[in-house]
């Protein structure tokens, strides 16, 4: 009942792996209901998928025949994961702000490359609990903040300096 109330309008989909298949426990509407989705092993296939296709993408010489390869398998992969994951979960879902908790090799996928998580916020988390004590935390009390970047981190200055300039701050990089 406290998670529900916490959830509020928004529905909560937990995956679960057990022998080789895929469930989903759906909180909505102030209820819980379990769903079959069907065999683990396509979805981690099309992980795979949407893995490689990212990858390519994100190289830095990569011909345009390349890319529309890889943007072609990764919405392929996408739309079958979608149809796979949160397809038979649509009429508990409706159009609700979605709180997932990932199993296994769910863990790795990026949701937002999910047709039907495209125009409605997603939150990831660890486990149900988790996000449910997070919800009943007090806000953080304001007060300094200190920005720092790690060693050999590529983009890292860069990134420091500028989320350092939005807390009107100094960033801690190189030897500092």
């Amino acid at each position: 009942a406290g998670l529900a109330a916490a959830l509020g309008e928004a529905g909560l989909v937990e995956f679960i792996q057990l022998d080789g298949m895929l469930h989903a426990v759906v909180v909505a509407g102030g209820r819980a209901r379990l769903q079959q989705l069907g065999a683990l092993k396509p979805v981690r296939d099309l992980i795979g998928q949407v893995a490689f296709a990212l990858h390519r993408l994100a190289r830095r010489h990569v011909s345009e025949d390349t890319k529309a390869a890889a943007v072609s398998m990764l919405r392929h992969a996408a739309d079958r994961l979608d149809a796979m994951l949160l397809g038979p979960l649509t009429r508990q879902l409706d159009s609700r702000a979605l709180v997932v908790i990932p199993t296994g090799p769910l863990q790795s996928l990026p949701w937002s490359v999910l047709p039907s998580c495209a125009d409605r916020p997603v939150s990831i988390a660890p486990s149900a609990a988790l996000w449910y004590a997070a919800q009943r935390r007090e806000p953080p009390r304001s007060g300094p903040v200190t920005v720092a970047c790690g060693p050999s981190l590529p983009g890292g200055h860069a990134e420091a300096e500028a989320v350092a300039a939005i807390y009107r701050t100094t960033a801690l990089v190189g030897s500092a």
